[in-house]
């Protein structure tokens, strides 16, 4: 999730209800502004198991640069690394959910 807690009530109370959707896994974006756990804590009490994961949660370094953890992301910073560090998280994610 990055900033979209407007959405995420909504998201949520939808899925509950018509899949009914009992275990979600959210992994907050690192460069996300906002917080959703209150948000979530909300759900949580109604019977959903919610975990949220930041990149401490599930991380794996990798051999590119861009695979690190500790990757810094400058002015400079191209926007094919950030697309890759993008993919390679996403792919960290999924394999350990």
């Amino acid at each position: 999730i990055k900033d979209n807690n407007i959405l995420l009530p909504e998201w949520l109370a939808y899925h509950y209800t018509v899949l009914p959707l009992r275990r979600l896994i959210v992994g907050v974006d690192p460069l996300s502004h906002t917080d959703p756990k209150p948000i979530l804590n909300a759900y949580g009490s109604i019977g959903m198991n919610i975990s949220v994961w930041t990149n401490d949660s599930y991380w794996v370094d990798g051999r590119e640069a861009h695979e690190k953890k500790d990757f810094q992301i400058t002015n400079e910073t191209d926007h094919e690394a950030l697309r890759y560090r993008y993919k390679y998280r996403q792919k960290v994610f999924y394999k350990s959910c």
